[in-house]
């Protein structure tokens, strides 16, 4: 994907998911934000990722009880809305409040769904014969209700595991094993998707995943294995105030 193809600025939409499973976009109020992005391999262990979110709130508009919806535990995104490119997808974990007339804002401190799920203790049973993408699913199972949430490369059978068991079952635990078993690429999408890859495979993805330049701000993304990128840090200051 390269973004932006008409040449303008990208258009952000930071949203929280309401008890109706509609989503509100708050884009409008937002100072700025960071994401993270990141490719677990065995020397680049699993954990997970952070977001922070900074919003105006001089109206007193996200002030309790109004800021009542963006509460603890609540899902939130942040996205490139006119590519419907996902930056970051997860939870708030904790909000911070700055009472200042001068610097009157709610700060949002987001986990991704991996550091969510993390919570959980894997309690799979020995396995034998597994091949590594059904191990990964037998483990994301116990955390995902749908397979939706997960994904996995085809593993040739070559790589099958004997005898396989945790050791650490915690949840990103049982997944640095597996990758260790065959040096399998893993990453936590933007929409929230863990999706494990086959090594001869990795990331060539050809392009880039993002690519915007404008008078004041750039950008450059590139997933390439000739171009191995290990972290990805987004920031955004969408307006002045």
């Amino acid at each position: 994907m390269v973004y932006p193809a008409s040449g303008s600025s990208p258009v952000f939409a930071v949203e929280y998911k309401t008890n109706s499973a509609t989503w509100v976009d708050i884009a409008s109020s937002v100072l700025r934000f960071n994401t993270e992005a990141e490719i677990f391999d065995p020397m680049h262990p699993v954990r997970g990722l952070e977001s922070l979110v900074e919003v105006a709130n001089f109206s007193g508009s996200f002030t309790p009880p109004a800021l009542a919806p963006l509460n603890i535990g609540r899902q939130m995104r942040i996205r490139i809305t006119d590519t419907g490119s996902h930056l970051f997808s997860g939870r708030i974990k904790n909000i911070s409040l700055n009472p200042s007339p001068e610097q009157k804002t709610v700060v949002l401190n987001l986990e991704s769904f991996l550091s969510f799920y993390n919570r959980t203790t894997i309690t799979t049973s020995m396995q034998t014969n597994i091949n590594p993408a059904s191990l990964f699913g037998a483990v994301m199972s116990e955390i995902a209700s749908t397979t939706g949430l997960y994904s996995a490369e085809i593993i040739g059978a070559d790589d099958n595991i004997p005898f396989a068991w945790f050791t650490n079952r915690q949840f990103s635990g049982a997944l640095q094993q597996i990758i260790e078993y065959g040096f399998y690429p893993l990453r936590e999408h933007g929409d929230g998707i863990l999706q494990l890859y086959n090594r001869g495979t990795g990331f060539v993805a050809g392009g880039s995943a993002v690519d915007t330049i404008d008078t004041c701000y750039g950008l450059l993304v590139n997933w390439g294995s000739e171009n191995i990128l290990n972290k990805v840090k987004v920031s955004g200051n969408p307006r002045v105030v």
